[in-house]
């Protein structure tokens, strides 16, 4: 999977497609994530954050991957066990997300998706 994903950013590099390059490097983060490689994360989320400080918020065509960033934080946070943290940012990253009629109402339905699961698992764990 990290081998298609270095292939994806250096197309995405090639033709100027910074929103192809922030999702690629918000799913290697996930990935990093997913095999327990924290380290390998928060690089993603460093390098995430370069992406972004070439990107505006408030510029309309940029808003889908501020909530793709934000989503990949959140996702490290709760990773970490920083679960207030990762819901405060959730809560605003979907305030954000509907908001700006741009974003791609499947960015701001991931971050429900994660909210919702990390307050079941919540309840769940106050039982």
């Amino acid at each position: 999977l990290h081998g298609l994903l270095t292939r994806c950013e250096a197309l995405a590099e090639q033709h100027g497609w910074t929103r192809l390059l922030v999702a690629c490097t918000v799913e290697r983060s996930r990935v990093w994530l997913a095999q327990d490689h924290v380290k390998g994360a928060e690089h993603q989320l460093v390098k995430l954050r370069a992406l972004l400080d070439k990107l505006n918020r408030s510029r309309p065509e940029d808003s889908t991957s501020f909530c793709m960033a934000d989503g990949a934080r959140a996702r490290l946070l709760l990773h970490t066990g920083h679960h207030a943290e990762a819901c405060e940012l959730l809560k605003a990253a979907i305030a954000f997300g509907q908001h700006s009629p741009a974003t791609m109402p499947q960015a701001v339905a991931q971050l429900r998706v994660m909210q919702r699961s990390e307050e079941h698992t919540s309840e769940l764990q106050s039982h």
